[in-house]
């Protein structure tokens, strides 16, 4: 019961200082193998499609120039996950130069960003 209180005060302390999110404590898996589409919304934002019909909203650090103009994407991580998490890279190549950039952060699109 103690050890109960005390993760729960833990995770509300952590969620009020902004170290973790409530999405965080339901792990986002966008699976490498299922994506078919996207669409980049700037050059900070973009939206994956995965399935027939998941979304996904992917912010990248920094700004990822010429990203709109990728013909294809490949999306590159760390520890042999199956899913692609934070902190992982996307590469594509514009006028033939290979450029990659990191995904800041991931999580499924609310259904007002699917219809789009």
């Amino acid at each position: 019961m103690t050890a109960r209180l005390v993760t729960a005060v833990c995770f509300a302390s952590l969620l009020a200082m902004g170290f973790v999110s409530p999405s965080s404590a339901a792990q986002v898996c966008l699976q490498k193998g299922t994506i078919h589409g996207w669409d980049v919304t700037d050059n900070q934002h973009m939206v994956v499609n995965s399935n027939v019909s998941d979304k996904y909203n992917l912010t990248l650090m920094g700004r990822c120039i010429g990203l709109q103009f990728a013909e294809g994407l490949q999306f590159g991580g760390h520890g042999g996950s199956i899913c692609i998490e934070k902190g992982d890279t996307i590469d594509f190549r514009q006028n033939g130069i290979r450029q990659t950039c990191v995904i800041q952060d991931i999580e499924p699109a609310k259904v007002e960003d699917k219809a789009h």
